[in-house]
């Protein structure tokens, strides 16, 4: 569904990504990994439309969407969950489940209760707290808030930027269960992660990334067995 070929992004005269490619298949969970400045971030803003590479291709669905700006990439059913999560603190849950379907205001076939009504189902804590502002919820629960934003786009991907930042062990599990609870629907979801272990237990394939380029890519399974992944991801 999403192929990056050969994408080089600068920033100015800095060379942040390159050479870099990746592909993720329907229903698949694929994780991006590396330490901090590998590029993972740009890698996401890159795919967003938020930068704009300097060489190479993103393509979605088979249709070239790097000239894009993001509000169309959002369109074309790629869905973000940004980076330590980013709900609308003083909005109530309803409002920011409200503003995930913002994309489809004025579509007659959009039925946004049935919309609000399976993402309850897969978060039934939202459902308990629909009045209350998101800053009051938990770091687990606003980054359930995040990702059913993120699903009232009725995406037909989503990508996650580091979902486990400043959560503890406890909810880390807990977050990526919902990440496969998620995928369980039909959804292919794209992980930039720095947990490489936690990343690598629930993805069907994964990608390190070092210095901006691609190190190693393989079955997350091999991943996991392969002793010089740990070189790879910390630059050794």
């Amino acid at each position: 569904m999403l192929k990056i070929t050969d994408v080089t992004t600068h920033y100015g005269p800095i060379r942040a990504l390159h050479k870099v490619s990746i592909q993720i298949g329907p229903e698949e969970i694929v994780c991006l990994l590396g330490g901090n400045a590998s590029g993972k971030s740009t890698t996401m803003k890159t795919i967003l439309g938020i930068v704009k590479p300097t060489s190479g291709r993103v393509e979605f669905n088979g249709e070239r969407i790097d000239g894009l700006r993001p509000h169309k990439i959002v369109r074309k059913g790629i869905s973000p969950v940004p980076e330590a999560r980013r709900v609308f603190a003083r909005l109530t849950v309803k409002e920011n489940l409200e503003m995930g379907a913002f994309i489809h205001r004025g579509n007659r076939d959009f039925d946004f209760a049935a919309e609000l009504e399976r993402t309850y189902h897969l978060f039934p804590r939202l459902g308990e707290r629909l009045n209350q502002d998101a800053s009051t919820l938990s770091g687990g629960e606003q980054q359930m808030l995040a990702i059913g934003r993120a699903l009232m786009a009725k995406p037909k991907m989503i990508i996650m930027d580091e979902p486990s930042m400043g959560l503890s062990p406890k909810l880390v599990d807990e977050v990526f269960g919902i990440i496969q609870k998620v995928s369980r629907v039909g959804i292919p979801i794209f992980v930039v992660e720095q947990n490489l272990k936690k990343a690598l237990s629930i993805a069907d394939r994964g990608y390190i990334l070092n210095r901006g380029q691609i190190v190693l890519q393989d079955s997350a399974q091999n991943l996991l067995q392969n002793e010089n992944v740990i070189k790879a991801y910390l630059g050794e």
